[in-house]
């Protein structure tokens, strides 16, 4: 037995639109079932708090010496908790400047709800550093900033971040300082960073350990205690001039072969020249800090030499990636391996030492196939010796093919994933999927109720691999693969939308846009555009979006494409509608909606339905609001577009108060609330919380709105909505000078 219910935009929803069915069924939205109802109250759930992030790297397993640095750094930034304190560790690389650091951090008194950042801004390497947008960004994002709200320019995203710091305690950001007291700030570096000292930073440099303490850390690492052990530790230790990365790596292949004597293993690394044993071979002064990172890269080297051939191959190929993520379906792809071997390949590299994990914090362990092969990335050593291996030891055809062949995966598993978020969103054309691509997602079928849950999973997994989907685009581009690039930056399309990424903007209109042109795609170029306009919006510069959208309708009229035509009217309206500008906005709207009605693109026309009622409003015109948003809702619960026409209801909750239906505006509200809360949505249940204030407010019931409105301050607050957080606060206050 099964029905379904789908009321009028005039008919109040006991329950809303509702597929309710019996017998294996499933029914979506609020459901009740009984003989009598009275007094029913529909109470949406809280909005969804994000984690308090815990990103500081995993504490080193083994520890030896460090005392006095620990001590400095205590005495640096350890105890004044009044102001922000910084301290800069500096060194060669492989000195274990990350692991002091981090061990530090984990020994100072912590509460509950503060956060621990980290990023790993390879600032060493000029070819793919991260940028201070892009730090900040993610960082506004780790700490529950809505994507709405984040500033595109470095000058935005700074303030806001030194708005969103003051107060709380950081436990580590690299060189980016927040804005509040009783913050710790430990940069790491191999540069000393003397501009650091005008913020009052101290600076201190990291050397190798003493000899004892090498040795000492070995002998742990290796369980052999004996006096020929020792000694043989003592010449590893030399060779690796005392560096715990080069110390790590050469440990590791005992314990790759735990029947290897230590003499031998120690025979065979000075046989190929430690740091030390090289510097007397090398004219002009001695410098102790080019022979230490000589040390470490000789121990990789020396470890890289005892790898299966497999695995030697494979490093070759990985070396060749500008990727910041390793794992089973990267290493797969770049070396045309299946995952099995891709496993087998990891695993190899993980116990010789040369991985670390790189578990993102956010995503569910359960969100792919791959997960069980862990997730990792190269130490900045070890991934310029594997880029310097790459170049040594592949052509630049083989190069290029282990970085396209990469990029074509992240392009199929990208495309996966858009499809499984937004299955109506119109797909462009995709290169052909590579025969042997395994998805790396597990997805449930659609009306499965851990649906939502792995929504957020999917779009988690995207964002992760944000800096790698952008390298690989800007990869594509370089190797005049101006097709593979657009399309990457095309099928990120979930990730602008929901997480709004602040270098989205130049990721569009610096690869995507000229490399659609390149391609000849002119359908390519405007979506670029069009998107690029939809970021720009949503950050509130109006006249730089408007420009935009304009060109993308110039183009499709130009090329008689009224799809494209639709769509970028559908922007151009949407801007001058969100800037204040409904009379400009209505003529757009409804080219827009005639062109998408044409084509056959129902989604896209409920979409400017939205729109439309929302200009009716606020033109006055309710019955026409009404009538808009009612059709809006109908065609997108048919087409399963649940979030958007959760959307639709809040809305036309809120066209119902406007007319002084205010019984019929709550129920769509709370109606809507709960939908958007199944959804994962976190600023949109504050919105609704909002517009039942109002509803209220407009009843004369005081009290009820003010519940209401703090309800969704606190909400705004806690996503750092600056103006709704102000238009709330003004609210408030009226309502609390008319008591």
């Amino acid at each position: 037995m099964s029905g379904t219910l789908r009321p009028g935009p005039d008919t109040p929803p006991t329950t809303p639109p509702v597929s309710n069915a019996m017998d294996g069924g499933t029914a979506y939205g609020p459901v009740v079932q009984a003989g009598t109802i009275s007094g029913l109250h529909l109470h949406p759930a809280a909005p969804a708090v994000p984690p308090v992030p815990r990103q500081l790297p995993a504490a080193a397993p083994l520890w030896v010496d460090r005392r006095e640095d620990l001590a400095w750094l205590h005495r640096a930034c350890g105890h004044n908790r009044d102001e922000v304190t910084v301290a800069v560790v500096w060194g060669p690389g492989g000195a274990g400047k990350t692991a002091l650091a981090s061990r530090f951090l984990r020994t100072l008194p912590a509460t509950g709800d503060e956060p621990h950042l980290y990023v790993d801004l390879r600032g060493h390497n000029a070819a793919d550093p991260v940028t201070p947008v892009a730090a900040l960004a993610r960082f506004l994002a780790d700490l529950g900033v809505a994507g709405t709200h984040v500033p595109s320019t470095a000058d935005g995203l700074a303030a806001m971040w030194r708005t969103v710091t003051a107060g709380r305690r950081i436990a580590q950001v690299r060189p980016l300082i927040p804005g509040g007291p009783a913050a710790r700030v430990v940069v790491t570096s191999r540069t000393r960073l003397d501009g650091l000292v005008v913020d009052g930073a101290e600076i201190r440099r990291l050397g190798p350990l003493p000899q004892r303490a090498a040795v000492d850390l070995l002998v742990r690492r290796t369980r052999r205690t004996s006096t020929a052990d020792r000694a043989a530790a003592g010449r590893i230790a030399h060779a690796c001039a005392g560096m715990p990365l080069a110390l790590h790596t050469v440990a590791a292949q005992h314990t790759l072969n735990p029947a290897l004597p230590l003499q031998r293993l120690a025979d065979r690394l000075t046989a190929n020249g430690g740091g030390r044993a090289q510097a007397s071979a090398r004219p002009g002064p001695y410098d102790p800090e080019h022979d230490q990172e000589h040390a470490v890269q000789m121990s990789i080297s020396s470890t890289y030499q005892v790898l299966p051939e497999l695995t030697r191959t494979a490093y070759q190929r990985l070396g060749a990636l500008p990727a910041t993520i390793l794992d089973t379906g990267t290493v797969a792809a770049a070396c045309d391996l299946t995952p099995a071997q891709a496993n087998w390949v990891l695993t190899s590299l993980d116990q010789a030492g040369l991985l670390q994990s790189a578990r993102p914090a956010g995503p569910p362990q359960d969100a792919g196939r791959y997960t069980p092969g862990g997730v990792y990335r190269f130490p900045d050593p070890v991934r310029e010796h594997a880029r310097a291996t790459a170049e040594h030891g592949l052509g630049q055809a083989d190069r290029d093919d282990a970085v396209l062949c990469w990029a074509q995966w992240l392009l199929a598993a990208a495309t996966d994933a858009e499809s499984f978020l937004t299955p109506c969103h119109r797909r462009l054309e995709r290169v052909p999927v590579p025969p042997t691509y395994v998805s790396p997602f597990v997805l449930p079928d659609p009306g499965q109720e851990d649906t939502a849950a792995a929504g957020r999973a999917v779009t988690d997994w995207l964002e992760v691999r944000w800096p790698d989907l952008t390298a690989a685009a800007h990869a594509a581009s370089a190797l005049r693969r101006p097709d593979l690039a657009w399309q990457l930056v095309d099928a990120v399309w979930p990730v602008i939308k929901l997480r709004r990424p602040a270098d989205a903007v130049t990721l569009l209109l610096g690869t995507g846009l000229p490399a659609a042109r390149a391609d000849g795609n002119g359908t390519a170029a405007r979506r670029m555009l069009t998107t690029a306009a939809g970021r720009l919006r949503h950050a509130g510069d109006y006249p730089s979006a408007i420009r935009l959208a304009d060109e993308a309708r110039a183009s499709a009229d130009a090329a008689g494409d009224p799809r494209d035509l639709g769509q970028a009217a559908h922007e151009a309206g949407a801007i001058h509608l969100e800037a204040g500008r409904p009379v400009q906005a209505v003529p757009l709207l409804r080219e827009a909606l005639a062109a998408r009605s044409a084509v056959g693109d129902p989604r896209g026309a409920a979409l400017t339905r939205i729109l439309l009622g929302n200009a009716a409003s606020g033109t006055g015109d309710h019955n026409g609001a009404r009538d808009q948003l009612g059709q809006a809702l109908r065609d997108l619960t048919a087409l399963g577009e649940r979030y958007e026409a959760a959307r639709a209801m809040a809305y036309l909750g809120r066209a119902h108060r406007q007319a002084g239906r205010y019984t019929d505006s709550e129920t769509w509200l709370r109606a809507a609330a709960q939908q958007l809360t199944q959804s994962g949505s976190a600023h949109w249940p504050a919105h609704i919380q909002e517009f039942l204030g109002e509803t209220a407010e407009a009843q004369g019931r005081t009290d009820q709105a003010l519940t209401h409105y703090r309800t969704a301050l606190a909400a705004y607050r806690d996503l750092h909505a600056t103006r709704d957080t102000h238009r709330l606060q003004t609210a408030i206050a009226r309502l609390g000078a008319g008591q």
